[in-house]
Parts: structure tokens; sequence; C-alpha cells
């Protein structure tokens, strides 16, 4: 059911962020984004498929693309708006596939915790 997306999507958060401590910054001199970020980056990117299987198999590599999106730009080291719009359009994608019919679940706790990943 829905309510099981949202503790999936909050999980799978949670395991996003753990991935965190697997790619600790590094101390550098750069004034703008540390190149950590790009190993961690990549970490998402490369377990975005097989997570996104727990949705919607047969989707899984679109839901991926907009999933691992969300997390910002490895090249530029940066993050903002756009990359909070694909992770609302990742939100909006398993609503219509009829994954995620919790859409306050989705605003109030999903939302929330995807920013406190993100900052």
């Amino acid at each position: 059911g829905s309510c099981e997306a949202v503790r999936a999507a909050l999980e799978l958060l949670e395991r996003t962020e753990g991935l965190i401590d697997a790619h600790p910054p590094h101390r550098q001199s750069a004034r703008f984004g540390n190149v950590a970020y790009r190993g961690w980056l990549d970490a998402v990117r490369e377990a975005s498929e097989a997570e996104m299987a727990q949705f919607d198999d047969q989707h899984k590599q679109e839901l991926a693309g907009y999933w691992w999106n969300s997390f910002g730009n490895r090249t530029r080291i940066d993050y903002g708006t756009g990359h909070e719009t694909s992770f609302v359009v990742w939100l909006f994608a398993l609503h219509k596939l009829d994954v995620l019919q919790d859409l306050a679940g989705a605003v109030l706790a999903v939302f929330p915790r995807y920013l406190d990943v993100c900052h």
C-alpha cells in the first residue's frame, strides 16, 4: 500500500544518507564543494536501479534517473532547486505508477527527509 511506499522511501533516504559515511569530506582548500561528494553521488547512482526495483521493476531505469539526479551535479559539485524538482518528479512518477498514493506522507515526511539528507 501507499503507507508502505512512504516507509520504503524514508528507508531509502536513510540508506542514501548512510553512504556519506563511506565518502567523508576530504581536507581541501577549495572554496566550493568537496570532491568527496563525487564518490558519494557515484555510489548513489550505482545503487539506483536496484533500489528503484522495490517500487516498480518495469520502470526502475526511469525512476533511477530522477532519483540520483535529485542529489546534485557531479561535475559542478552543486545542488539547487532543479535537483529538488527532480525529487518531486520522482515522487510524482511513483504516484502516477500507483505506488505512492499517500501524498500527505510524501509532502510531510518524505520531502523534508530528502532535504535533510541534501543539506
